[in-house]
């Protein structure tokens, strides 16, 4: 639904679309878990939007429907899975307010909570830069693990290229042999660069740490690290 443009016009076609006793679940990042860890990578094209249970709730509401229950995902870096149906055919559950809640004493409607956002990110950047560059001076070799959205979007907003990234391993052929968008850093299939010349290599995916940490345990006890920014810059 995050792709979505016009979101008026899609909940009022599904409300249409329901039976009186129907229900629409979905699920997208989550707004306040995008802001807490500083994940602003979640922001890029195809995101039109990053939602809040609270805007969720106005968008839902004025086209005839409510959430009834709210469902807290890890997926993407946390998610929320959004059940809804039409207005007063269902009484509401604890995680609805649950989620309102947090969101408010987080400050999800104050203009403050977004300017702060902006000062950690600003960190986020300057941070990363200044690490890759102290590793690379140390001769150290620095590729890029994924080439997705999310490294994408960082890369351009920290203006990162093949200075500093030597190239991206991404195990999607359709990518492999073409350039970064924007930086225009390789992108080669991991068989031939993933290997033990590779120092460090920075999480693209970092949604997906734990599984790629398992996958490449022989890259960390042969010495590799990774290297992340979420939820801040450091050495894996």
């Amino acid at each position: 639904v995050c792709h979505m443009q016009n979101l008026d016009e899609a909940f009022s076609a599904i409300n249409k679309c329901l039976t009186d006793d129907g229900i629409f679940v979905f699920e997208d990042p989550s707004l306040l878990k995008m802001l807490e860890r500083v994940s602003y990578d979640q922001i890029y094209d195809e995101h039109a939007h990053i939602f809040s249970v609270t805007a969720l709730q106005n968008l839902l509401n004025r086209n005839g429907m409510e959430i009834f229950r709210v469902e807290s995902l890890v997926v993407h870096g946390g998610s929320n899975r959004i059940y809804a149906c039409k207005l007063g055919t269902r009484k509401a559950e604890n995680s609805v307010l649950e989620n309102l809640l947090l969101e408010k004493e987080y400050g999800i409607q104050k203009l403050a909570t977004y300017k702060e956002f902006a000062k950690k990110v600003a960190t986020s950047k300057s941070s990363l830069i200044k690490l890759l560059v102290d590793m690379k001076n140390k001769g150290k070799k620095v590729v890029s693990y994924g080439a997705t959205s999310k490294s994408t979007t960082v890369f351009n907003y920290c203006g990162i290229g093949p200075d500093l990234i030597d190239y991206i391993v991404d195990t999607t052929e359709a990518k492999q042999g073409k350039l970064s968008p924007g930086m225009h850093i390789p992108v080669i299939p991991p068989q031939s660069g993933f290997d033990d010349t590779v120092d460090i290599a920075f999480l693209g995916a970092w949604n997906y740490e734990r599984e790629i940490l398992t996958k490449e345990e022989g890259f960390l006890k042969n010495g590799g690290r990774f290297i992340t920014h979420i939820p801040c810059v450091r050495i894996i």
